[in-house]
């Protein structure tokens, strides 16, 4: 199984998680790995299956392919990015000495993740498809929107007003954080416009 040490660009996304690259931006990365891999497309969905990829070491020309799905041979040379996303890259970058892009939060806290995302956070592996011959890599997407955020808060704000409002025996400074609580709560649509979903941290209930 022959090595191979190369460092590719790829394409990223205007801002991280948007699904648009009206900007033309960049990154390079690096690919350390075999110069040969070989994936299982399930038929139906045309995504990689559940299997890890094969290289020349492990028979990957030769190894039997499963009912219901194509093999494909990838040349990792040619197609660099394709074989990070498969996991066959033994590069790796501590994400916290990568440069950093950091927004000060409303809660007090301060958010940070690299600038130029890697591939992994640059596109969404799992929804790979291979179609007439061609990989499509889309990018990566939200995993979580403000009406998902909405409908917990919307929870947790019903049961701290309803053991505010039942609950007798609670000290005042208990009331006192337990009122700073809701309005914290209440206030988020306000507080967090300006900010991603993703960045958002549900307060700790505080009794």
């Amino acid at each position: 199984m022959a090595q191979i040490n190369i460092k590719f660009t790829y394409k990223l996304a205007d801002d991280y998680l948007t699904q648009t690259d009206n900007l033309g931006k960049t990154n390079e990365w690096t690919y350390i790995g075999p110069d040969k891999i070989w994936v299982f497309v399930n038929n139906d969905t045309n995504k990689v299956g559940d299997f890890n990829y094969l290289t020349e070491e492990n028979d990957g020309p030769l190894y039997p392919t499963p009912e219901g799905y194509t093999k494909v041979e990838i040349n990792c040379a040619l197609n660099p990015l394709l074989a990070t996303l498969f996991n066959a890259n033994s590069y790796f970058v501590d994400q916290n000495e990568l440069p950093q892009f950091e927004i000060q939060l409303p809660d007090g806290n301060t958010y940070s993740r690299p600038r130029d995302p890697d591939p992994n956070h640059t596109y969404e592996a799992n929804e790979i498809t291979y179609e007439n011959n061609d990989w499509i890599i889309p990018w990566k997407k939200p995993w979580i929107t403000w009406n998902d955020i909405y409908k917990i808060r919307d929870h947790w704000l019903k049961e701290a007003e309803l053991e505010l409002a039942t609950v007798t025996t609670l000290p005042d400074s208990l009331k006192t954080k337990l009122n700073d609580y809701i309005n914290t709560l209440k206030n988020l649509e306000t507080e967090w416009a300006n900010f991603e979903p993703y960045m958002y941290i549900l307060p700790n209930y505080p009794l």
